[in-house]
């Protein structure tokens, strides 16, 4: 049972920290292109990422730490 819900765990950590580290990565096209257009539009879309995007993206972090398998001796 435990090396069942090892297993479980593992998977789904291996998933959330693959989908963390994208999530965190995934910004940078948008900040170019805000740059790139710039003005009101391109301070829209990074006031957009700040605001609504990134903290998703923090707390998305710690929860996936939280389920980190520890490994059974």
């Amino acid at each position: 049972m435990r090396e069942k819900i090892y297993k479980i765990l593992n998977k789904t950590y291996g998933i959330l920290m693959s989908v963390s580290f994208f999530a965190g990565g995934i910004p940078l096209i948008p900040f170019i292109i805000a740059l790139i257009v710039g003005g009101k539009t391109g301070e829209a879309i990074s006031v957009f990422l700040s605001e609504k995007y990134y903290p998703w993206v923090i707390i998305l972090g710690p929860i996936t730490m939280a389920i980190e398998p520890k490994i059974i001796t």
